[in-house]
């Protein structure tokens, strides 16, 4: 298997959920609260606290991004047993004049698996916005 590939794959992954992927997604998990967020990047499933959480737009981009790389470095999708980006997300906020400052922190673990390795990503970050409403 090609090891450097998927080590870069599995870094990715956390990079997506609380970077550039993410954005769109904002209030949603926002709402969601803090807690445990997984998503298995084969199939785009996410649960929040074991709850199921449908249609978060960075799960489905996870998974058409991952699908896609695979078939580019011609990895067969039967080869990887599990692909999944877990995070802890812990929620807050503090009142400002206009809006409020809403504080997402991210601790985040990826891992790829195959027959023959696993390979592992982490990040942990924090992101600020001003919420409107």
């Amino acid at each position: 298997m090609r090891r450097k590939i998927l080590q870069d794959h599995a870094n990715v992954f956390c990079q997506m959920l609380v970077g550039w992927r993410m954005g769109g997604d904002l209030e949603r998990l926002h709402a969601l609260g803090s807690g445990h967020l997984s998503i298995d990047v084969l199939t785009g499933a996410c649960t929040h606290n074991e709850g199921v959480v449908s249609e978060l737009h960075v799960a489905l981009e996870l998974n058409a991004w991952f699908l896609e790389r695979l078939a580019q470095h011609s990895i067969p999708v039967q080869a990887i047993s599990h692909a999944s980006v877990d995070a802890d997300l812990s929620v807050s906020e503090e009142p400002r004049q206009r809006g409020t400052c809403a504080l997402l922190a991210w601790e985040c673990q990826s891992i790829i698996r195959t027959d023959d390795a696993s390979y592992v990503g982490q990040l942990s970050e924090e992101h600020k916005w001003i919420r409107n409403g």
